[in-house]
């Protein structure tokens, strides 16, 4: 049997075992746009003076998500989700075909009409400091990435980094806006090309 795809999306249809407004969300600091209001059907609590990894410590939350795999967590307090995080991206990558974006690069409007070219210098900027990455990698240099080794991650599961631009990472960015609708973080579901000013690189 084959995975459900969402017509409208033509994207394979999540299945998540835990509905969104059943989990208390816990979070230490503001958001980071002041007049983002985060949807009324999610039970939000804001926890000031302590860092996530002291409040899994405590106890004071059941499961954290953290950066590269959970620096600075006490490991006799707390463990991973996945026993077998490469497994796990394996049949991510299966299901859905491509790598979650982690950060989009974003620049004012305002900026660009000063600097017409900004957006193609630093666009060729990292793709630069990309090619230099997998070159230290190609050599045996540290392959660590968000508490991954990218060596294990194409063995073991065939998946690499994508290059930039826009179209290498279409699928992922809709399917990123399709997550935020469903779960009530963004009200209107819309196309990456809605989004992107350039969206031919």
């Amino acid at each position: 049997m084959g995975v459900p795809i969402d017509p409208r999306t033509q994207l394979p249809v999540p299945s998540p075992t835990i509905k969104v407004e059943r989990i208390t969300w816990v979070t230490t600091g503001e958001e980071h746009l002041p007049e983002y209001q985060p949807p009324r059907r999610m039970g939000i609590e804001r926890v000031a003076g302590s860092g996530v990894p002291q409040l899994l410590a405590r106890g004071a939350v059941d499961a954290a998500s953290l950066p590269a795999g959970g620096v600075g967590v006490d490991q006799d307090r707390a463990r991973r989700l996945f026993e077998d995080p490469y497994a796990e991206c394996r049949a991510f990558g299966r299901q859905f075909g491509f790598v979650p974006a982690n950060t989009v690069i974003t620049v004012s409007r305002e900026a660009v009409q000063r600097v017409p070219e900004m957006p193609r210098l630093m666009f060729e900027a990292f793709a630069e400091a990309m090619g230099q990455y997998e070159a230290d990698i190609a050599a045996g240099k540290e392959d660590e990435h968000m508490g991954l080794s990218l060596r294990q991650l194409d063995a073991a599961a065939g998946l690499k980094l994508p290059p930039y631009g826009f179209k290498a990472n279409r699928d992922c960015i809709q399917a990123m806006i399709t997550f935020c609708y469903e779960q009530g973080i963004i009200r209107k579901w819309v196309t990456p090309e809605d989004l992107f000013l350039l969206a031919d690189g």
